[in-house]
């Protein structure tokens, strides 16, 4: 009878498992890498002494950083690397010349920043040539078309966007024909239910974009889900990979198509930045309710390659709110924001 009692326990004690292990769809993203290389910064730029006091996104090129700012009448600054002076661009605003609801929007192309005015719906291109700044109005998208919460130059003639989408959760932009197509489903996990549009295109609002210099994939997170899609040439998406290890945890009012997410969601992927072989990925593991505003930024940064097989796993030293990669190089704005952060990833690769 001892033996019975005790298989009967062990047998209690596997079910309980296996249905915990069948409800929890998260997992950690940390299993899927093996030891974290750790990386000091090699430099930094002050940007508290430019001027530049809320930095939220980072652009490098040959010649200057390129800083999205917050809350300031400028959207955009340059800062060259040789003198560190700095030019200011795409003032806020509603004049002719100035920009309502700024969305930076990236590109393939060299020494050229492109950004749009989603309330206006228009792309603009500045190219940087001999310190001369020449902005140029580009694409004015058809009323018809939904504004964009992001916008990404995979090529020459196509845009990946997203936004209140009810047919698919990007929109595929043919600049040639100046034609849209909707793509791909948002994705799901089980408390979300039947969740339908447009709460379910409000859960993804915050969905962020990276594109190969290739032209031709892009890789899409939100939360702890990355999601690799690659494009041919009738302009559909073939899944390549997606990834999923935690969905977040939302709140949806009684009216309107507003979600909020509670403050026990874990934050997963906070910043994306790629280059020809790899996804770079920084990552905060933590929630708000434990953290408040630190949830928002991560020391993790991890490694895929386009086939989203895991490579390698950062931590660097501090914590970064935003990450961009260039020439085996990381470069981070650190979580206050008064600095960009350098650290060396060369030959780890």
């Amino acid at each position: 009878m001892i033996k019975i009692h005790e298989l009967n326990k062990n047998w209690i004690l596997f079910l309980l498992i296996f249905l915990i292990s069948c409800t929890n769809e998260s997992k950690n993203v940390r299993n899927d890498f093996g030891k974290e290389i750790k990386l000091i910064k090699t430099d930094s730029v002050n940007l508290e002494n430019l001027e530049i006091l809320n930095p939220i996104n980072l652009l490098i090129l040959d010649s200057f950083f390129v800083v999205q700012n917050r809350v300031t009448e400028n959207n955009l600054s340059f800062i060259d690397k040789n003198c560190y002076s700095v030019f200011n661009t795409a003032i806020k605003g509603n004049g002719p010349m100035e920009i309502v609801q700024f969305i930076p929007v990236s590109n393939n192309r060299q020494n050229v920043v492109t950004f749009a005015d989603r309330a206006r719906k228009i792309l603009y291109s500045l190219k940087v040539n001999d310190n001369q700044f020449l902005i140029n109005d580009e694409i004015h998208f058809s009323n018809e078309i939904p504004r964009f919460f992001s916008l990404n130059e995979l090529n020459d003639s196509i845009l990946i966007g997203t936004g209140m989408f009810p047919d698919g959760r990007f929109g595929i932009f043919n600049k040639n024909k100046n034609t849209i197509l909707y793509s791909e489903d948002y994705p799901r996990n089980n408390e979300m239910g039947n969740i339908t549009f447009p709460h379910i295109a409000a859960v993804y609002s915050g969905t962020q974009v990276g594109i190969n210099p290739d032209g031709k994939r892009f890789a899409a997170i939100y939360n702890g889900l990355l999601d690799i899609y690659e494009i041919n040439s009738d302009s559909k998406l073939k899944e390549i990979k997606s990834i999923y290890y935690h969905f977040p945890k939302f709140i949806i009012p009684e009216n309107g198509p507003l979600v909020g997410n509670s403050k026990e969601t874990i934050e997963g992927f906070r910043s994306i930045t790629c280059d020809s072989e790899y996804i770079y990925l920084l990552y905060s593991g933590k929630s708000m309710e434990e953290y408040d505003m630190d949830a928002f930024v991560g020391r993790r940064i991890y490694v895929y390659n386009w086939a989203g097989v895991p490579i390698k796993s950062y931590i660097v030293d501090t914590d970064l709110s935003v990450i961009f990669v260039k020439d085996k190089f990381i470069w981070g704005i650190e979580k206050n924001g008064v600095y960009i952060n350098k650290y060396s990833i060369d030959d780890e690769l």
